[in-house]
Formats: structure tokens, sequence, C-alpha cells
């Protein structure tokens, strides 16, 4: 199978993945809000995440073999550290302050730091390179953000319609 075979499939698998999720949650009876999807975007999301893992590993560091033992070690760790961070916070929070909103963008650059750490370590311990290792994190870093924004912009859209209305993502992606 060559190289444009292996992009071709994974790009139609996120898309499925991303479009198909919202409908099956909805069939099963799942609240179509933000917290009762959340685990079908988390999924969806790491699902983009582990592809940008793979493409900087088969593009920029030596090949397929190097991108799918990237976005192994992506896909085992980076929902690890989300919920560690996510427990820690929420055990320290109430003696912080009374109002959890303030503490989002402390909360926003902790995990930042630690994601960017938990990049550095990946690409380093996968490629032997400290270069190839920041250019892991570089591109970690993009791919995520744009992951991220695609994404909730494709959860807006395919969110299913009758349900919508509860969080008002749809009115949002209408317009």
């Amino acid at each position: 199978m060559t190289r444009g075979h292996c992009w071709f499939r994974a790009v139609i698998l996120a898309g499925l993945l991303l479009v198909s999720a919202p409908a099956l949650a909805a069939e099963a009876g799942r609240e179509a809000t933000p917290s009762g999807m959340l685990l079908y975007k988390t999924l969806t999301y790491q699902a983009l995440s582990t592809l940008g893992a793979y493409a900087y590993g088969d593009l920029f560091a030596g090949g397929a073999a190097v991108g799918g033992l990237l976005a192994v070690a992506s896909t085992g760790t980076e929902p690890l550290l989300y919920y560690v961070h996510e427990w820690a916070w929420s055990k320290a929070a109430p003696h912080l302050t009374d109002r959890p909103g303030e503490l989002v963008p402390v909360k926003t650059t902790t995990y930042a730091v630690l994601d960017a750490a938990r990049s550095f370590a990946i690409g380093l311990a996968v490629t032997g390179s400290a270069t190839l290792a920041g250019g892991f994190l570089a591109f970690h870093v993009v791919t995520d953000a744009a992951s991220y924004v695609v994404n909730d912009l494709g959860w807006l859209y395919f969110m299913p319609q009758d349900r919508a209305g509860a969080s008002g993502a749809r009115t949002v992606a209408s317009n």
C-alpha cells in the first residue's frame, strides 16, 4: 500500500468518525448537550490529534513506522494526562476560589505546559533526537489547535438538529 493510500484512508476514517459519532450518540438515547456528548467529542478529537502525530512521524521523522509509534504513544498518554490534570484541579479548585471560571486561564496554561513536556518526551523517546522531538512539539501544538477547532466546528455543524436546541449549537452553526 502506498503512502497516499494510507493518508486517504486515515482522512476518510477521521471524517467518518466526526460525522457519525453525534448521530450514533443520539440513537443511543444520549443527550446532545456538551456534557452528554463529551465522550464522543473526546474520541473524535483524539482521532484527529492521533492523525497529526502520525503525520509528523511519517512526513518529517522517518516514515510510517515512526509515525505509528508517535501516534500510539500519544494516544496512550494524552487522555491519561488530561484526566489526571482535570482530577487534580477538581481537588484543588474548591480550596482556591469559589468561582471556578476564574481558574480557566491557569488550568489551560498548566495543561499546555504539561502537554508540551509530554509531547517533547514522546518525540525524544521515539526518535532519539532532541531536534526531531522539538519539531514534534511545535507540530503537535499547531495540529492540536487545528484539531480542536475542526472538532468543535464539526460538532456544532453535525450535532443532531432535533436535539441541538438544548445547547444552542445548531443555531450557531446555521447562522
